[in-house]
């Protein structure tokens, strides 16, 4: 297999990933491997963040906030 082919079989499987982040709502923003997911948390609108290297979802942002706006999930929650 070529360079480009190979290439071109990378770029397909990672495009086919985020086109499967999207359908189950998730936004991927960027090469920082950050994933946001839409969420409540005490009644309001908000995004759940995950970041790659992250065990699992342990903090949270207001919508317009971004990732400098994380804050730590509520520890009652971080317990379920």
């Amino acid at each position: 297999m070529s360079i480009k082919a190979q290439i071109d079989d990378v770029a397909r499987k990672i495009n086919e990933c985020l086109v499967e982040l999207e359908q189950i709502g998730c936004e991927f923003k960027g090469e920082e491997g950050l994933v946001d997911f839409h969420g409540k948390l005490e009644g309001r609108e908000m995004l759940w963040c995950w970041k790659l290297g992250e065990d699992r979802i342990t903090h949270w942002h207001e919508l317009d906030a971004g990732f400098q706006g994380r804050q730590p999930i509520p520890e009652v929650l971080s317990r379920a």
